[in-house]
């Protein structure tokens, strides 16, 4: 875990602190998250976990970045998989400004290309000879092409190519319920006009398999109304892709738990190793030795050194912590990247010394450039 300044689009700079998810893991085994929320920003939705001293953000396991979600159901389902039950959901944190910069320059850019074709369209005007089209003619033509295009897509149902428009398909159905509607009266066409009024609710809103059900719920009840037989085959095709639609999903949905039970799985295998490799071994696989460092502090405070900068490098070089660094940077190692890389298999004991030898020296090196500049800060201040 680590302390860095939040700043991302849509939400307030904050101080606050990284938690990667082999981390929070941590913590919630030793029960120490208090709360946890989920956070709207521009960019999507981002976790964040407070422990009763500090809040963090849930970061991707690589770049150490804010892990934004596209959905906040997307990020409770995470926390909870992790063991946080509860977690409130924040959207008050979104900038007007950036919700609408998008918006604003797509306007300007629509704005410039509008004033063009309106300038060429003077222009063409004032030509010697300019050709006009009747706005009627525009119009007939523009509805003939989009009555085309609805009437190939309702030809291609059942095809199951891939080619299917769903909105051209709804469209189509609807010009032929209207069409019916105006040559039958008002109480015939009433249980047409209810199933209408759910299609133009469900195209902006739900799945693909919604609107195809009641697309031909609606084709079904207009062949019924008006004799005409020949919509039947095309009403049942579109209700037996959507049943093949919604099977399809929930099979991706089922994939996707069992690919995140597999994970979770070996995440926990993983854990297990490392725990044995550096705490359960006699003697220990890994020792940090810090003594030498701890020599220089004591010195420096004999020398009058700051005593909140020497305080501070004590509990830097508290070997324990340092410890637990270099086992979470192993547990990291043989994560998520190593499950794919190695078709999931779990490292050995001598990989994992390998890993454990790595963020020993780095972390080694660290401390030997981090602590000598800030003795030499702390009897500067003296």
């Amino acid at each position: 875990m680590t302390q860095t300044m939040l700043l991302i689009r849509g939400m307030k700079t904050m101080r606050t602190g990284t938690i990667n998810r082999a981390e929070l893991v941590e913590l919630v085994e030793t029960c120490a998250i208090r709360s946890a929320r989920v956070v709207r920003v521009q960019e999507g939705w981002v976790a964040m976990v407070y422990d009763g001293h500090q809040e963090y953000v849930l970061t991707a396991a690589q770049s150490r970045q804010p892990k934004v979600f596209k959905g906040f159901a997307t990020a409770i389902n995470l926390l909870q998989r992790i063991g946080v039950a509860r977690a409130e959901v924040d959207a008050g944190h979104s900038d007007e400004r950036d919700r609408h910069a998008i918006d604003l320059a797509q306007f300007a850019e629509h704005d410039a290309w509008f004033r063009a074709e309106v300038r060429q369209a003077l222009e063409e005007a004032e030509e010697a000879n300019p050709r006009w089209i009747n706005h009627t003619t525009v119009r007939s033509d523009g509805e003939r092409r989009q009555g085309e295009w609805c009437e190939t897509a309702l030809g291609l149902v059942g095809e199951r190519d891939g080619t299917i428009q769903i909105q051209y398909i709804a469209d189509a159905i609807m010009r032929r319920v209207q069409h019916f509607k105006d040559a039958t009266s008002e109480d015939e066409s009433g249980r047409l006009t209810e199933r209408a009024i759910r299609i133009d609710l469900f195209k902006y809103g739900a799945g693909p398999d919604d609107v195809l059900k009641v697309c031909g719920s609606l084709l079904l009840d207009l062949a019924e109304m008006s004799a005409d037989r020949s919509l039947v085959p095309t009403a049942l095709a579109l209700q037996r892709i959507a049943v093949a639609y919604r099977a399809e999903q929930d099979e991706l949905e089922e994939t996707r738990h069992l690919v995140d039970a597999e994970h979770f799985a070996y995440a926990q295998q993983v854990r297990k190793l490392c725990i044995d490799f550096f705490y359960k071994s006699t003697p220990p696989n890994v020792r940090v030795d810090m003594s030498a460092h701890r020599e220089a502090v004591a010195a420096a405070r004999d020398a009058g050194g700051d005593p909140k900068i020497l305080d501070a490098l004590d509990r830097y070089l508290d070997e324990k912590k340092a410890l637990a660094k270099i086992y979470l940077s192993v547990r990291e190692h043989f994560g998520i990247n190593h499950y794919y890389a190695t078709a999931a298999s779990l490292p050995t004991t001598k990989e994992i010394a390998s890993a454990a030898e790595t963020a020993l020296a780095d972390v080694m090196d660290r401390a030997g450039s981090f602590v000598p500049v800030r003795i030499a800060l702390a009897l500067k201040r003296t």
